[in-house]
């Protein structure tokens, strides 16, 4: 009814929801609620007792939101779904049943399923979540369905690993971890046998095996109770980064074929280019610095609104790097900071040094301390302190600062160990990185 409660309710939200900032999480509780039951949300009772708000019934799905919502805001929403096929991307058992025996597609109910699942998937590769397969069954047999089936929503180029042997799991799956430089619990398994999934589960504690029900028609719920790949934003680089790391697989194959790691990275062609924090790009630059875990010297979070801040201060040198090779576009993947050192006015201290998982061993590292240096050489620094904060993710930056000729100094903070170096006289290892003109404007 127009001016009751509900109507009113909707019309703050909608003002809310366009005041709202960028850097502004919105949950949506009409949807959350609506998922509990009107009924169960609300309890009259509790309200009136303890001001309870919404029922017990309804806390722990909103807490489940809640805690998604900060997983992503600090890098910690997953990154792979792995698929096993038989049952899980059609009915059946590709190697016995052959290609017009299993059930994907109409008429039956099972098929539509099925091929509702695929779409979802689908789904998710275009909000940046990368897809594989982890299949016991002869490899001919498992990509039949996907080459041949006319009710087939994915292909063989949907994944970015694939997997199909007799192998355990579990060795496949860690397998799988290293050839794509990515952490085991950045990974989703979904497996309909429990006794596959109870291998897995003991063999890498760290990645997430949800229960599959029995019913197809459920699969996308079990996805979405897990609330795996939740995200705040969604940049270029999402979009591209299966392309990214299908790109990744040609690179490998360049360097089996390489006689060198140096022959490898010179017939890579690699070109970067760095700049300035800017308004275009503050949504990936923030991205990053809340995302990356590996190669992170301090594991610093900021939002938008703090790098901004960082980005209009003269005093701070704040600078985002692209990279680009012979076979694609990375995009922005790295992002280095530094700030006037409080107790030494001839130097600069790096506040953030990070980098994206997918182009490390590629020598950026000494691509971006060299623009580092050189900004310390133009304004008159004579020294860079970079300091190294351990997390359980982060040790192999450990010896960075070491690396190049960083010399331990004392650090006023436990568990943090810093190192200077002499911007006058380092030297850098050669880099095959070249630099790259920034585009023209119109």
């Amino acid at each position: 009814m127009p001016g009751g409660r509900g109507a009113m309710l909707r019309e703050i939200n909608a003002k809310l929801l366009r005041a709202a900032g960028e850097e502004t999480i919105l949950l949506d509780l009409e949807h959350i609620s609506a998922t509990v039951g009107k009924q169960r949300w609300e309890n009259p009772k509790q309200w009136h007792v303890a001001k309870q708000h919404p029922s017990s019934e309804g806390l722990v799905p909103l807490v489940e939101h809640q805690m998604a919502a900060v997983r992503a805001v600090l890098g910690l929403a997953k990154k792979v779904l792995v698929l096993d096929l038989d049952n899980v991307m059609w009915g059946g058992v590709i190697g016995e049943d052959g290609l017009d025996k299993i059930q994907l597609g109409p008429p039956s109910p099972a098929g539509e399923a099925f091929q509702a699942f695929q779409h979802y998937v689908r789904q998710l590769k275009t909000r940046g979540v990368l897809l594989a397969v982890c299949s016991k069954n002869n490899e001919a047999d498992a990509k039949l369905p996907f080459e041949s089936s006319p009710e087939t929503v994915l292909k063989i180029e949907d994944f970015v690993a694939f997997s199909a042997n007799w192998q355990d799991k579990a060795t496949n799956l860690k397998q799988m971890a290293e050839d794509l430089s990515l952490g085991l619990d950045s990974f989703v398994f979904l497996d309909d046998n429990p006794v596959e999934r109870a291998w897995v589960r003991s063999q890498i504690p760290e990645m997430a095996v949800p229960e599959l029900p029995s019913d197809p028609a459920y699969y996308i719920d079990a996805i979405q109770e897990g609330r795996f790949f939740e995200a705040n934003t969604l940049s270029a680089e999402d979009r591209t980064r299966h392309e990214s790391y299908r790109s990744n697989i040609q690179r490998k194959e360049l360097r089996q074929k390489a006689g060198s790691l140096e022959g490898f990275l010179e017939q890579l062609a690699m070109r970067a280019r760095n700049g300035p924090f800017d308004a275009a790009n503050m949504r990936r630059i923030a991205q990053l610095v809340n995302k990356t875990n590996q190669f992170n010297l301090t594991t610093r979070r900021y939002t938008e609104a703090q790098l901004t801040e960082q980005a209009g201060d003269p005093q701070w040198w704040t600078q985002w790097f692209r990279l680009a090779d012979r076979f694609s576009d990375h995009g922005l993947i790295g992002v280095m900071t530094c700030r006037p050192h409080p107790r030494d006015s001839d130097a600069l201290e790096i506040d953030n040094w990070l980098m994206s998982c997918r182009v490390l061993g590629r020598g950026m590292e000494v691509y971006m301390l060299q623009k580092a240096i050189e900004y310390c050489g133009s304004a008159g620094i004579e020294r860079l302190v970079g300091c190294y904060i351990p997390t359980a993710k982060n040790s192999q930056v450990r010896d960075l600062f070491s690396r190049f000729q960083g010399q331990p100094v004392d650090s006023n903070e436990p568990e943090q160990f810093c190192y200077v170096l002499d911007v006058r006289a380092i030297t850098l290892p050669a880099c095959t990185i070249a630099e790259e003109p920034a585009p023209k404007t119109p």
